[in-house]
């Protein structure tokens, strides 16, 4: 005979983290629009600047410097997206559930929403025009024992002029 009866059950008083990915894409969007945005289906019409020539300049000398009109250009902004969540949690479950599983399910759901607007943004990476060059000539980069500082510190340069967050 066992006595497998007597072995409790022990019921921990907190609630495991997960591990998250680092949200990266929406940190490094521009969000000075998001107060003039009040529902979904909104347009927000962005006025800029247009492009302005760039010329080589001549020593001691005024007569080449080419003057041109500043140009306007407009972007809109579709809000044509939103996401939501939903869960419930019964009311004699909520009572003796123990720790309070609702702050942990609703930082669940925050960042579920917020690694949803992540892979959203990222979608659009190949229509950025952005390349990145590490500054290495050939075919490829051949990283080895000898040269991987070389390497490491160029990929550290990269990011730090692409205003990476520095999160974990």
């Amino acid at each position: 005979m066992s006595i497998n009866a007597f072995i409790p059950t022990i019921w921990s008083n907190q609630i495991l983290n997960r591990l998250r990915d680092i949200l990266i894409y929406q940190l490094i969007c521009n969000t000075d629009y998001e107060g003039e945005i009040s529902e979904a289906g909104d347009t927000v019409k962005i006025n800029e600047i247009g492009p302005i020539t760039i010329r080589s300049y001549t020593r001691n000398s005024t007569s080449d410097i080419t003057w041109e009109f500043l140009t306007d250009a407009q972007k809109e902004l579709k809000i044509d997206q939103s996401p939501y969540f939903a869960f419930a949690v019964d009311d004699l479950d909520k009572a003796q559930a123990r720790p309070n599983v609702l702050p942990e399910a609703m930082n669940e759901a925050a960042w579920g929403l917020s690694n949803n607007v992540d892979e959203y943004i990222a979608a659009f990476h190949s229509q950025a025009g952005i390349t990145t060059d590490l500054g290495v000539t050939g075919t490829g980069i051949n990283i080895k024992s000898t040269n991987i500082l070389k390497y490491l510190s160029l990929i550290a340069a990269r990011m730090d002029q692409a205003n990476v967050p520095l999160d974990g």
